[in-house]
């Protein structure tokens, strides 16, 4: 890294164009600093402020498209989860009420209780945390939504089975949740509805809504532990 002033400056310049233009990324941020600090900062035939530029501009555009791949498969992925449950989906048998009972049935079976409400907070966090991940807006809310469904469902569903998908382990819910912490953590970018809309969110969200999610899923994972412990000592 060059130890030369205007370097300094130069970086803190364009991470500020960054971060108001394209509601910026740490690991774009990143990117810059290493186009404009590296140990050729100039380019020859260009001056050094269409340099950073020309960089800036490539390196946003890229990261924002890559948050989107990222932000629509995992967030379809889910909602198509979601919506399963409750079987608004071409070739499931049973819908809505029905539909809903097979998977409060499932949860029964994990040892949930009451199942009914389980099934209900499993469709629509689902649901709503993977339309919102797809949309981009809430900022991270809705991967962050994601990011606790997983945590639950990897332990209780998935870890007993493994690590290959196949069989049904960890492999396939691991990888999602993931991408939606990954989310949560760098933003939704600036093709997204929060972009769009100029929405803003306050610095203590993320951290307080991550540990939150984290929170919850301990609840509902303490909370089959109870069920399951009244279920053995019950005569």
């Amino acid at each position: 890294m060059s130890a030369d002033p205007g370097c300094a400056e130069a970086d803190v310049a364009v991470f500020r164009i960054r971060t108001v233009s394209f509601a910026g990324s740490a690991t774009t941020a990143s990117v810059v600093r290493t186009l404009t600090c590296g140990p050729e900062p100039r380019m020859i035939g260009w001056s050094a402020e269409s340099a950073i530029k020309q960089g800036c501009r490539r390196c946003a555009v890229n990261a924002d498209l890559g948050l989107l791949v990222l932000r629509v498969v995992v967030g379809a992925v889910i909602i198509a989860h979601g919506v399963l449950k409750v079987g608004w989906v071409w070739g499931s048998e049973a819908k809505n009420l029905a539909a809903l009972r097979g998977v409060a049935g499932w949860f029964g079976s994990l040892g949930f209780w009451p199942p009914t409400f389980w099934a209900v907070v499993s469709a629509a966090a689902e649901s709503i945390g993977g339309l919102l991940t797809v949309l981009g807006l809430g900022g991270p809310l809705g991967p962050g939504i994601v990011f606790g469904d997983l945590i639950v469902v990897t332990i209780v569903a998935h870890v007993p089975k493994g690590f290959w998908a196949g069989a049904g382990g960890i492999e396939f819910p691991v990888t999602l949740g993931a991408g939606a912490l990954a989310i949560a953590f760098i933003g939704n970018g600036a093709f997204s509805l929060d972009a769009a809309l100029r929405l803003t969110y306050p610095d203590w969200l993320l951290p307080g809504w991550i540990a939150l999610m984290i929170v919850g899923a301990v609840l509902a994972l303490s909370s089959r532990a109870f069920s399951a412990s009244r279920a053995k000592s019950a005569p």
